[in-house]
């Protein structure tokens, strides 16, 4: 009778896991631009400043990304407010307001991405219900695709009061909420990551960020930072990775008895 080794047993299973994981990986990474550091501005000095899908007259665009709203034309600067901005350094969460030829800024803010994003995207979650999509290509209809993020709820210095504010999610045809953060006037919640998992439709889908929010007036804001969309692990490639690893603990007892015994 031929013995194999648990080497060569442990060897093959392990190929097999990396070939498979190696498979489902090859769309990793499929968002563009998912940390908004590409980007062109008319602001004084070129820094972050209003989206307006142009970077004229003191607005800004953003690579890959289409800022729209839920009321009204969409991708106008009259119906929608998203703002890129820093997150680190002594222009950290300011904006520039091109309308108002001038800056604003945050009560408070919850400091440095947790990822180390040097910039996050704010989105009105109330004025006009601000939303920030990407068109994603290359899918593979009825796979799991998993959306992560990081993000926040912060209020403008141009407004006061008690606020609540949360993201809708899209992706293709289905969404999903984050928990809704209920902050207190001038104050900010701590950056939270999310992660959602989704199915394709197509080999198309567009994900959207929609920015909600209470009260009237607030204005309540999402802040938004780290996006990233990639494949769900199939089955088969986790049950491979862990045979993988029974093998080697396995492996690895064997060795030690064996050195024992010599």
């Amino acid at each position: 009778m031929v013995r194999v080794s648990s080497w060569k047993i442990f060897s093959g299973i392990f190929t097999m896991a990396l070939v498979l994981s190696s498979t489902a990986g090859i769309q990793a990474g499929l968002i563009s631009n998912g940390d908004f550091s590409q980007f062109t501005s008319s602001a004084p000095g070129g820094g972050p400043t209003q989206i307006n899908n142009t970077s004229t007259g003191g607005y800004a665009s953003l690579k890959d990304w289409t800022v729209g709203t839920t009321l009204g034309s969409p991708n106008t600067v009259l119906n929608s407010y998203a703002f890129i901005t820093q997150t680190t350094g002594p222009n950290a969460y300011t904006f520039y307001y091109p309308s108002q030829s001038g800056t604003i800024g945050l009560w408070s803010n919850p400091g440095a991405t947790p990822s180390g994003q040097q910039y996050a995207v704010t989105l009105d979650g109330y004025q006009k219900a601000a939303t920030l999509s990407q068109t994603l290509t290359g899918l593979t209809a009825g796979a799991s695709y998993q959306v992560t993020f990081d993000w926040a709820a912060v209020q403008y210095t141009t407004a006061t009061g008690n606020y609540t504010e949360q993201f809708k999610v899209s992706f293709g045809g289905s969404s999903q909420t984050t928990a809704l953060q209920s902050i207190a006037s001038k104050g900010h919640s701590n950056w939270i990551s999310e992660s959602f998992n989704f199915t394709a439709d197509a080999a198309t889908d567009t994900l959207t960020f929609l920015s909600l929010g209470t009260p009237s007036g607030g204005p309540p804001v999402g802040l938004l930072s780290n996006v990233n969309v990639a494949p769900v692990p199939e089955p088969s490639s986790m049950l491979m990775l862990g045979l993988g690893g029974v093998c080697l603990v396995g492996l690895r007892v064997r060795r030690n008895r064996l050195a024992k015994a010599a």
